[in-house]
């Protein structure tokens, strides 16, 4: 009797577990079927099933950066921006550095930036954000009423502090805004390539190390200093090739910001990034390298960061995207193919700061043996000649690009990235400049001075050194010795 009684203990108390395990499942599944809900299941190439979030109801603001192997035809519609209201807090949405700040709700009125925070600690300084601007004899003739130029502030204040300083008025800006706080250095083509845009991407590209295609197309550029076209370089490259690379974006200048004063309420950016040349010097790498993108070289970003832009730019312009292969060789372009790496030397024998008449005649007849061996294809360019669809074609078909220092190697932005594609600068002998060199290390090319007879690879700690002579019209350069440069970069394994 005891041992039934025993038994019947034992089967109920199984029962209450499994009954209480039974409960406990529900209210689990209770709990957590909403969340797997809003999950997708996927398969990841190796065949493995992992969870990642349900996309939204709405598609990205912008188009996704687009990755070297994808093209989407048709980009989603951008959903409609709901500010909210002003004490909805700034985020920083990357990381900071001097010059380059990327904000998300950044508020803006009467001409003063205002980030609203509770959280000061967490804000860069705001002088490493904006600079004090003076209006320079060079930026006055650019605008109509000096005295009401873009208010040289940004403020700090807490959403409490927002409601009576910001009012209850907000009109949102969709997108993103890169916003170019300068008065200087815009109207050139290097300066704006190599320096701004480059710059910009190096930095918003932050947002992009986990490869998710989080990143989206600018919607506009804002030049606040510059009326009308008066931010375009002498040459006219610099507005064709925003075209190109940012197809959607407007470029505002002077009367779009005036405009937004003068409604006197309050705007508030979705993202906005803060470009600032004068802020980037106080940087501790420009005092190693003195350039604009100095501080952004420590930045962990993909190592083919800028490749994303490059397609895009060179897709659009050209009609079609040529692939090189690891040696130089193109192996796609409108069904073209070559058996030899491409060489082009950028002349400026009809503008300032060029070679020698002998130098130009030897180093041409030089890279003429080259072509005559069989080593490689040689392109003489004279870019004030060509159109800009032919300039950037050359540059996207080209392994190795020579010339003298100048803006020409600027191009080298299209030249796509490979084992063997290379930077020949020439420049006045003892003479040390970063501008390519720096563009080189960011886009992937190897780069090499040229001192005559000399060749040399630039050290990180070498000084800016500009000789008498750097900008003349008789610059020497031995073409033998950098036809000897090129045998040795194309016979490489």
């Amino acid at each position: 009797m005891m041992t039934s009684c025993a038994s019947l203990s034992s089967r109920r108390g199984k029962r209450v577990i499994f009954i209480a395990l039974f409960l406990f499942s529900c209210l689990l599944l209770y709990y957590f079927a909403p969340h797997i809900k809003e999950r997708a299941l996927i398969v990841t190439s190796q065949g493995c099933a992992t969870f990642i979030k349900k996309p939204q109801d709405q598609p990205p603001l912008e188009p996704p950066m687009i990755s070297p192997d994808r093209f989407p035809t048709v980009f989603p519609d951008r959903p409609k921006y709901d500010p909210t209201t002003v004490t909805k807090e700034t985020r920083l949405a990357a990381i900071a550095v001097h010059g380059f700040t990327t904000m998300d709700q950044l508020y803006l009125r009467n001409g003063t930036f205002y980030i609203v925070t509770s959280n000061q600690y967490g804000c860069p300084l705001l002088e490493n954000i904006i600079p004090h601007i003076t209006i320079s004899p060079e930026t006055s003739q650019f605008l109509e009423d000096v005295n009401t130029h873009p208010a040289n502030e940004i403020r700090l204040i807490t959403p409490q502090q927002a409601a009576y300083i910001l009012g209850d008025r907000v009109m949102g800006i969709e997108g993103l805004s890169v916003i170019l706080y300068d008065t200087t250095m815009m109207t050139h083509y290097y300066h704006w390539w190599g320096e701004i845009i480059l710059g910009f991407w190096r930095a918003y590209s932050v947002l992009d190390l986990p490869k998710t295609s989080s990143l989206y197309w600018p919607s506009r550029f804002i030049i606040p200093f510059y009326q009308g076209n008066k931010w375009r370089d002498r040459a006219d490259i610099d507005g064709p090739l925003m075209k190109s690379a940012f197809p959607s974006a407007t470029i505002e200048s002077r009367d779009y910001w005036n405009d937004l004063l003068k409604l006197d309420i309050t705007i508030v950016f979705q993202r906005a990034m803060i470009i600032s040349r004068h802020v980037t010097q106080k940087h501790p790498n420009s005092k190693i390298w003195p350039k604009m993108i100095a501080g952004l070289m420590g930045l962990d970003v993909h190592e083919r960061f800028w490749e994303s832009l490059r397609v895009v730019l060179v897709r659009n312009l050209v009609g079609s995207l040529p692939e090189i292969d690891e040696v130089g060789k193109i192996i796609s372009l409108e069904h073209e193919t070559t058996i030899r790496p491409a060489i082009t030397y950028i002349s400026r024998q009809n503008g300032g700061r060029r070679l020698t008449n002998d130098s130009h005649d030897s180093l041409v007849e030089a890279l003429a043996k080259l072509e005559e061996e069989g080593v490689c294809d040689v392109r003489v360019a004279v870019m004030e000649n060509m159109t800009l669809n032919e300039q950037v074609r050359l540059s996207a078909t080209s392994t190795i690009t020579i010339g003298v220092h100048g803006n020409g190697l600027t191009h080298q932005l299209w030249m796509p990235s490979s084992r063997r594609s290379t930077v020949i600068e020439i420049v006045y002998p003892g003479s040390t400049d970063f501008d390519y060199w720096m563009l080189s290390q960011n886009v992937g090319h190897k780069h090499y001075l040229v001192w005559n007879d000399t060749i040399k690879t630039i050290n990180p700690h070498d000084k800016v050194k500009i000789l008498d002579g750097f900008h003349d019209n008789a610059i020497p350069v031995h073409g033998e010795a950098v036809a000897n440069l090129i045998r040795s970069l194309l016979r490489e394994t």
